[in-house]
């Protein structure tokens, strides 16, 4: 027992300092990009650089600024704005657009494939597990290869947008639709009543007027 622990904590360390060591690789792409643009390092842009090195989101400008300024309250948006735009037309993030109002920033220039919801606009990284078969395999990496350098290209992304809804958008429009339905049922059960209600009316005059022919007999 006592070695499993072994083995688990040794899988546990051996994990936190891959994705340390993953996160000081992002940290240093988006720093030398910058300094290749010819940007100094300030604090802030450190900060931001940061950021996008341990996210696993694909965040909008505005949630980048509104995360930052949490917790460093004197960060520009221009700044943040800026170096994300720098940091974009370099290749080291890559834009997802949903129209002006919508953009978010894939901070994983890896090949892969997006799941974006249409709906929340919500979007989940997907990679492919290494026991995948060959046939099920999309082969990203290998497209990245292939056109690297072919006219003097050089790919610095490849991606697949895959458009559905997620687990949370299906519930919610479930839940839309039962409710839709119950109020329909309702609203029908209510138009019963009042129709109920009027041919009664409708029988009460007609037994009252056959009460007053009656009686003038």
């Amino acid at each position: 027992m006592a070695t499993n622990n072994y083995r688990i904590d040794n899988q546990r360390i051996n994990k936190q300092h891959t994705d340390k060591q993953h996160i000081t690789a992002k940290r240093d792409i988006y720093l030398n990009a910058l300094r290749r643009a010819g940007r100094r390092i300030t604090e802030q842009r450190r900060l931001i650089c940061d950021y996008l090195a341990q996210t696993d989101s694909h965040p909008t400008p505005y949630q980048v600024y509104a995360d930052l300024s949490a917790q460093y309250p004197d960060i520009s948006r221009a700044t943040v704005y800026n170096t994300l735009k720098v940091l974009q037309e370099l290749g080291a993030i890559v834009e997802i657009g949903f129209g002006a109002d919508h953009t978010h920033y894939d901070t994983d220039t890896s090949p892969h494939i997006n799941l974006i919801c249409l709906r929340c606009h919500e979007i989940e990284d997907f990679h492919l597990t290494p026991d995948a078969s060959a046939d099920s395999a999309l082969p990203l990496g290998e497209i990245q290869a292939a056109v690297s350098g072919f006219g003097g290209f050089r790919p610095v992304a490849v991606r697949t947008d895959v458009f559905g809804f997620c687990r949370k958008c299906q519930e919610r429009k479930r839940a839309e639709i039962r409710e839709q339905w119950q109020t329909q049922r309702e609203a029908l059960g209510d138009e019963r009543q009042i129709m109920d209600a009027q041919d009664n009316e409708q029988d009460n005059e007609q037994d009252n007027q056959q009460d007053n022919q009656q009686d003038d007999e």
